[in-house]
């Protein structure tokens, strides 16, 4: 960042883990619906005493996958409509 001539620095923290708001926030999700995930092991954590810690790696890998069957999903469903003739 530039002011008048001079140079001023930001310092940002850089996060590996995120608690279980942060990454429902970043998600797109609720938090119950969150822990759900944890729960069932779609999403990877780690625990630090009784707190879930969800790392950036799994949040990342959780939308890669998510986005992946979003696009498979709309795939099968445009065949669909070609194949009953809902789109010309």
């Amino acid at each position: 960042m530039v002011r008048a001539g001079r140079l001023s620095a930001v310092a940002l923290r850089m996060v590996s883990v995120f608690n279980t708001t942060e990454a429902a926030t970043m998600l797109g999700l609720s938090r119950p619906t969150l822990m759900k995930l944890v729960e069932s092991v779609e999403i990877d954590h780690v625990k630090v005493g009784t707190h879930h810690r969800i790392p950036a790696q799994a949040i990342l890998d959780f939308q890669r996958a998510r986005n992946a069957r979003r696009a498979k999903a709309a795939e099968a469903l445009a065949e669909f409509s070609d194949e009953i003739g809902l789109v010309d």
